[in-house]
């Protein structure tokens, strides 16, 4: 990070912490695939280097929106930074290590970074511009957008952030001290980052809502959970602009209506 220009020179550095909470002060718009690949999903272009490689060589185009730790401001740059940081700390790239910490224990067996010949009968492409084998293996959006999946892998991944397990991934404590931890928000507390999730709640609603949603090219997913309730609500589309993360919110409220949703911890203070 010494190689990005920094305005703010008395500030700490940078942590993995801020990084995955949206609050390092790194901009959000420079993490898109090589111009090569138009507006569309970005595929395996051939040229040589690793994401690794790439990622680390992207550093220096980066800049600084805001004094790292002082703001939340959403970055796939700054995500992207977080996985890099992360492979150099287990040894392996990062697509290695989620695939075999994470993927493999969950058995999400239909879940990767690029379409094969075989996954691609089944791919559910949402423009004809979109390449026969789309990868993110080499686009810097990689940590923040870049995998592939099914309805049923995702409900695996919810389940075990419920804390239904496996346990072979993080044991319940583990997963239950990471929703305790620190999630940055702003004064009218609708939306925060924490470590690993999102909570959410709609402006005219109790329930907080755990979970992601977003967009890339041609496609569109929201992917919220009431945990306390133990109910999930998933929505794929292939389209751009869908904008339904705010009814699948009430969506849980209206299964729940008693339900306020959260971590469903106690909580550590009372004010």
């Amino acid at each position: 990070l010494a190689e990005i220009p920094n305005p703010y020179p008395w500030s700490p550095c940078v942590t993995l912490i801020q990084l995955a909470t949206m609050t390092s002060g790194i901009d959000a718009d420079d993490t898109h695939p090589a111009p090569s690949t138009g507006n569309t999903l970005p595929s395996d272009d051939g040229t040589a280097g690793t994401w690794d490689e790439r990622a680390a060589a992207n550093i220096r185009h980066l800049k600084f929106r805001f004094e790292p730790g002082t703001r939340r401001a959403y970055s796939n740059s700054g995500y992207s930074v977080l996985g890099l940081a992360l492979g150099r700390a287990t040894g392996r790239s990062y697509d290695a290590y989620v695939e075999t910490e994470i993927l493999n224990p969950l058995e999400m067996n239909d879940t990767a970074f690029a379409i094969t010949e075989e996954a691609s009968r089944r791919f559910a492409y949402g423009d004809e511009t979109v390449a026969h084998l789309p990868s993110w293996k080499k686009s810097p959006m990689l940590p923040a957008a870049g995998a592939f999946s099914t309805m049923e892998d995702m409900v695996r991944l919810m389940r075990f952030q419920m804390g239904l397990g496996p346990e072979t991934v993080l044991s319940n404590q583990a997963l239950e001290d990471s929703f305790r931890l620190v999630v940055p928000s702003d004064g009218n507390l609708q939306y925060g980052d924490a470590i690993g999730f999102a909570a959410v709640r709609n402006p005219d609603s109790d329930l907080v809502s755990i979970g992601h949603g977003g967009r890339t090219w041609f496609f569109s997913g929201s992917y919220q959970f009431d945990r306390p309730s133990k109910a999930g609500i998933l929505v794929f589309t292939t389209h751009w602009n869908d904008e339904f993360k705010p009814v699948v919110r009430q969506s849980l409220k209206n299964l729940h209506p008693e339900s306020h949703g959260g971590t469903g911890l106690e909580p550590l203070e009372h004010h």
